[in-house]
């Protein structure tokens, strides 16, 4: 029986120790479980989502870490009324139990504090919810490459960055007046959506601490003044999302940084071509692939 386990971590303080003693079955059973709840729907679908569990352990910084749920009538993709005020979370999100077709699940893994993670709880859904309704309102994802501008601000030119930042809303703007009815909605713009919705709030971070004080809407007057600013855009956050539409039984998946997305399903017995039975059991299936910079595609870039 595990007694205690040491962790060694290593960082701005150098390599600092963490001895951990094990308290017991009961403690520990009690200790995993404690954050559990459960909820159950009436299901759109013979297959559809039937009841979400959660849970969470708090092994990293619990100021660092959110988690964030929502059910949706499908209603909602075809309001209009509440696409204008982007970031106002109360006037785009509607729970509905009973009649929630659509559900958005996310966990944020902030960096450094909780700033950025809090922004991403309270907006990242809104803005996913947006991106959709502008999808079947007839208005095409945004194409808006958030790293190209990302560039020009490394070379010192964050002039460049806001002028790109206004033309980015007022091309969104002049789409939005230009509806195309007939936009085909399969898979592919989903995802695209679903993607835009992520690039757009992540520039909308990175930049706000620079629109306000180029506009002298803020107080920059001391570093404390400038750090309280740019808090969410100097954080950072890891943060994946999963998106299930019951009524096209389809289930949307998008991430940012490592954080990851797992499905479990079950396999019953079955017995191939040549008449050998195979077991059946639980599986499970990475839906997320790391951003870091270990991985191929980044070094390779």
């Amino acid at each position: 029986m595990l007694q205690t386990f040491t962790v060694r971590l290593k960082g701005s303080r150098g390599v600092v120790n963490y001895v951990h003693p094990y308290p017991g079955d009961d403690a520990a059973k009690k200790l995993l479980h404690e954050h559990a709840t459960s909820r159950a729907f009436k299901p759109m679908t013979s297959n559809g989502v039937v009841r979400f569990d959660n849970n969470w352990v708090g092994c990293n910084e619990p100021c660092e870490d959110r988690h964030v749920e929502n059910y949706l009538s499908r209603d909602i993709l075809f309001t209009t009324s509440s696409r204008d005020g982007l970031n106002n979370a109360d006037t785009v999100l509607f729970d509905h139990p009973e009649a929630s077709s659509l559900k958005l699940f996310s966990m944020i893994d902030g960096h450094g504090g909780g700033a950025t993670a809090d922004v991403l709880a309270r907006d990242l859904h809104p803005r996913v919810v947006k991106s959709l309704q502008s999808l079947y309102g007839g208005t095409n994802p945004s194409t808006f490459d958030p790293m190209q501008v990302m560039r020009q601000l490394q070379r010192g030119d964050y002039r460049c960055f806001l002028k790109q930042y206004f033309a980015m809303e007022g091309a969104s703007k002049a789409s939005s007046s230009q509806m195309a009815p007939s936009l085909s909605i399969i898979s592919d713009v989903l995802s695209a959506s679903l993607a835009s919705a992520y690039m757009e709030l992540d520039y909308d971070i990175c930049t706000t601490p620079l629109r306000l004080i180029a506009n002298g809407n803020a107080s920059a007057k001391s570093k404390d003044d400038v750090k309280a600013i740019s808090g969410p855009a100097t954080n950072g956050a890891c943060a994946v999302t999963v998106l299930v539409d019951e009524e096209r039984q389809e289930v949307y998946v998008a991430n940012t940084g490592d954080s990851r997305a797992v499905a479990g399903y079950y396999m019953p017995p079955q017995t191939d071509s040549q008449g050998i039975l195979h077991e059946g059991g639980w599986r499970c299936e990475v839906l997320t692939e790391d951003h870091t910079a270990k991985g191929p595609g980044e070094l390779k870039r």
